[in-house]
């Protein structure tokens, strides 16, 4: 697949910001016209969906990238050349290095959640490429095309927070053409209709038994359960599964400050922001550790549970681990086993 259909290139000496802001447009577009071509291959051609909306989900993330600098997304950055970039001749970054490289050098990374849901799509997209994927298989195809439709809401609910939230001053010029894209993609909803009335006596039956049951932001349905917590309210959604964290803290003006799925926020009346670090020193103002899934330092809170939370991310962790290299504690990422190596959230290791 060549990222830039349609861009042409003058071939001047350098890749100036104008030419690299072209390519990153391109891309853009790209993305959303497979995510509208999924919509509407799921019904017919799931596996044609499957691709098209996992291709998108890369695109939009290397765009990501890209917008910090070109080289990012070339997996060999020490020998990136401009002009092979836009010819296309160039091995581009994984899903894995894309988020290390969001993490560690954007630092405006993904979250343990956010990372879950695309390693998910990958999967699904692999097998259908690469051997073959039972949506398309056999007499259990209504029941495997709802599974689809769950984990593209799901993952189109993450990417579109991240690209109206978080990295709304990067894409905030095509903001209108994800908020008609968000409207096309809640087609996938049909599909759930039928699955969301077998779930409707287990909802009745919560509902009585004293649970708060909720509209879904994910999928819009009246299946989200709230799962209260001292400090931090959990939801999980009983029909699509999408999982997320808010909390709410009063603001020295009085007012609450609202935070969902990360720990950046604002108060709607005095203007004042909150950063993860300043909503972990809150919360738990005692030791702390570093989160090695979204790169935070110092926001991974002790909790009455006994788990740990990221106040960046807003991911929990069962345990911690000691970077062998840096001494550093750390929550996630992959357990320090080959810390010594490659380092942790803090220090890149033996490597260095």
């Amino acid at each position: 697949m060549n990222f830039f259909d349609g861009y042409t290139d003058s071939r001047e000496s350098d890749a100036g910001s104008g030419k690299n802001s072209a390519l990153v447009g391109h891309l853009v577009e790209n993305a959303i016209d497979f995510l509208e071509r999924s919509a509407e291959d799921l019904e017919e051609r799931p596996k044609y969906s499957i691709i098209h909306f996992y291709s998108a989900v890369e695109l939009l993330l290397k765009a990501r990238l890209m917008l910090e600098h070109w080289t990012l997304v070339v997996a060999d950055i020490n020998n990136a050349s401009w002009s092979k970039f836009v010819d296309g001749d160039f091995r581009s970054v994984t899903l894995d290095e894309t988020h290390r490289r969001l993490n560690n050098i954007v630092q405006c990374g993904l979250s343990t959640d956010e990372i879950a849901l695309f390693r998910e799509l990958r999967t699904h997209r692999n097998k259908t490429v690469h051997f073959f994927h039972q949506a398309h298989v056999g007499a259990e195809d209504d029941e495997f095309v709802r599974s689809i439709a769950k984990n593209h809401l799901r993952a189109w609910y993450t990417l579109h927070k991240l690209l109206r939230e978080r990295w709304a001053g990067q894409f905030g010029k095509w903001s209108q053409k994800f908020e008609d894209l968000h409207r096309t993609l809640k087609k996938y909803r049909h599909f759930l209709e039928a699955a969301y009335i077998d779930l409707q006596p287990k909802i009745d039956f919560l509902r009585e038994a004293g649970a708060e049951i909720t509209t879904c932001p994910s999928c819009e349905f009246d299946a989200r359960q709230k799962i209260p917590d001292p400090e931090i309210i959990f939801f999980s959604c009983l029909l699509c599964g999408i999982q997320n964290a808010e909390m709410a803290l009063d603001c020295e003006c009085g007012a609450q400050i609202h935070f969902e799925r990360e720990g950046f926020g604002s108060c709607d009346s005095c203007k004042s922001s909150w950063e993860p670090r300043d909503l972990a020193k809150e919360l738990y103002d005692w030791e702390r550790a570093s989160c090695a899934d979204c790169g935070a330092w110092d926001c991974v809170i002790y909790r009455p549970d006994g788990a740990f939370f990221c106040t960046s991310c807003f991911g929990r962790f069962k345990s911690l681990w000691e970077c062998a290299w840096c001494s550093e504690s750390n929550a996630g990422g992959q357990g320090g086993a080959d810390s010594f190596l490659i380092g942790c959230s803090l220090c890149d290791g033996r490597f260095t």
